[in-house]
């Protein structure tokens, strides 16, 4: 079954009630380049967010927890259309209990390399490689700062990096009920620096090697270090699945031009991609059952959904100050979709 969730790469904002802007989204981290992380995507489903890696023109890795169905509520839209194939999580996987923390989601429609437009993919390790503690890492995304709570009255609007220690396994045993080391993991993060809520799913870079060596499991935002899963114990059923796609339509390409207002130029490095299957609502109040016309009209409380200005949605019954009419776009539905911004 494909869960319900949205993929973005590389460029990604939502927007919630009280339409807060966060600086900084991973704890103590700054920024990323355009094209910095150019196989990154965001994913979105009932009630947060999430991240994920390009492995190639079909394959996404991301966490297994990101695919029980309860991530969404606000996301960028516009872009083409692409199937998601399937989505599958490791076979060890058992929901809470944190171990085997990793899934594959598969595309239809292949989304290609291209370097001009920072369109990329993420290099694994080798079979069986762990980094040592007290070698450094990089982690990405558009998660939150926060304490501990999900921070769905803020608004992120740009990817943002932080440069954090790999520890002993031991540090994280307490991330987990018994307290142990789990050898299948990463425990990395210092104080001030570290993943926070929206970062799940989302990669580890080593910083020698530019390989993708772990995913954003579990921790505590502001009580670092937080688990990660050690990407080098799965390579051969990552392996597995990557390459292939089921019949579809012909592969997205940059030049692609079905786009919204406010896209990119060609030359500024911040594609993204979304994987749809929401049964819900998707963008302009459409949904899988249900197709409506975006106007010039507000539509607040519509599916409990509403267009903010800069083309997110939001969660609410009620129009704010901040609903702006947007321009009228063409009538579409898109179930279980991907899509790919330039």
């Amino acid at each position: 079954m494909v869960p319900n969730i949205a993929i973005a790469l590389a460029a990604f904002s939502v927007v919630s009630s009280a339409a807060t802007t966060i600086d900084k989204r991973v704890i103590g981290g700054e920024d990323a380049k355009d094209g910095e992380f150019p196989f990154i995507v965001s994913l979105s489903g009932r009630g947060g967010q999430c991240s994920g890696s390009l492995l190639d023109s079909t394959t996404v890795l991301t966490a297994a927890h990101c695919l029980e169905g309860r991530f969404t509520s606000n996301r960028r839209m516009g872009g083409v259309i692409a199937d998601i194939a399937f989505a599958k999580e490791h076979p060890s996987y058992i929901k809470g209990h944190g171990d085997h923390d990793i899934a594959i989601l598969k595309l239809s429609t292949p989304i290609n390399r291209n370097e001009t437009m920072g369109i990329g993919y993420a290099v694994l390790p080798e079979n069986g490689s762990d980094p040592a503690p007290n070698s450094t890492a990089t982690t990405a995304g558009w998660g939150v700062q926060g304490n501990g709570n999900p921070a769905y009255n803020q608004v992120v609007n740009k990817l943002a990096k932080v440069i954090i220690p790999v520890r002993a396994r031991q540090d994280c045993r307490w991330r987990f009920n018994p307290p142990e080391a789990h050898p299948d993991t990463i425990c990395a993060g210092e104080n001030g620096k570290d993943a926070c809520h929206g970062d799940s799913g989302g990669p580890l870079i080593d910083q020698e090697t530019g390989q993708l060596i772990g995913l954003v499991s579990r921790g505590q935002c502001t009580s670092p270090p937080t688990v990660y899963t050690r990407v080098g114990s799965y390579i051969p059923w990552i392996k597995d699945h990557l390459g292939g796609v089921s019949s579809g339509p012909n592969p997205i390409s940059p030049t692609s031009s079905v786009l919204p207002e406010g896209t990119p130029t060609p030359g500024q490095k911040r594609p993204w991609i979304e994987v749809l299957n929401y049964g819900i609502v998707a963008s302009c109040g459409f949904t899988e059952n249900r197709e409506e016309e975006c106007g010039t009209e507000i539509y607040c409380g519509l599916f409990d959904w509403s267009p903010l200005h800069d083309g997110a949605f939001k969660n609410s019954n009620e129009c704010l100050d901040a609903h702006v009419p947007k321009p009228k776009a063409a009538r579409a539905s898109f179930p279980r979709t991907t899509r790919h911004q330039q």
